[in-house]
């Protein structure tokens, strides 16, 4: 709902006249330079999903999991739900014989490492704004808090909180596989180098894509513009 009145909300404001104009201006250079950006992003979008699996000791060949990704691409973009694409990852690396919350751990692992690099990119993007634009200083407003928070739920994680939430499984066995998860999640591994690079390089890739949009319609942004931009939709995109 929210998410449908932001885009009302946009549509009441666009100047439809102007279109057929921008559209006229569109260069061919431009579009493949976004495309080619656009398949750059699903090569990473596997990358990174393929180090979240193996932190839950789910290994799966990366050929595979980029299919799946294409996949799964289409399904949130041209789905009724934005989640679509999700559930089906989940269901083509599902464990036949393992914990299978392992799967839908790893599909949560990999959107929150990547909604995190998002945000910071934005946080990023809005420095280079700040001077000149309130919805910048807004957002960094924001942002320190999200980091904030963050660090206040690392902190309890690490000191205490896996304890705690082992005492919590002993009274309702049913916590047991987010236990599980969350103990395999915090081992010091390799995978978590990946899974924050990749993380960074598919929101820089998507932040590309979106210069290159603007630009084949003759409209020139700079990088924090591209970088804010890119962090506000994708926040649309989780919301309701």
């Amino acid at each position: 709902m929210i998410a449908t009145g932001l885009l009302a909300l946009l549509a009441a404001g666009v100047d439809w006249q102007a279109v057929p104009g921008h559209l006229a201006q569109v260069t061919a250079g431009m579009t493949a330079l976004a495309l080619a950006v656009l398949v750059l992003e699903l090569i990473a979008n596997a990358w990174k999903w393929s180090a979240a699996l193996r932190l839950h000791d789910l290994p799966h060949p990366w050929g595979f999991l980029f299919r799946v990704s294409c996949m799964a691409y289409f399904f949130n973009n041209f789905m009724p739900s934005a989640i679509g694409g999700d559930v089906y990852r989940v269901y083509r690396t599902w464990p036949k014989d393992a914990a299978k919350s392992r799967a839908v751990s790893a599909v949560l692992l990999e959107r929150l490492t990547g909604l995190a690099a998002m945000l910071l990119n934005g946080a990023f993007g809005a420095l280079l704004l700040v001077e000149r634009s309130e919805l910048a200083r807004s957002y960094l407003v924001l942002a320190a808090c999200g980091v904030l928070g963050g660090v206040i739920g690392v902190g309890l994680l690490y000191f205490g909180g896996m304890e705690r939430l082992a005492r919590l499984v002993h009274r309702f066995p049913r916590l047991e596989p987010l236990e599980s998860n969350l103990r395999r999640i915090v081992r010091p591994r390799r995978e978590w180098l990946t899974l924050l690079a990749a993380s960074f390089a598919f929101q820089w890739l998507a932040a590309a894509y979106v210069y290159c949009t603007f630009a084949a319609v003759g409209v020139h942004l700079d990088l924090g513009a591209a970088l804010l931009i890119t962090a506000a939709a994708g926040v649309a995109a989780v919301l309701p």
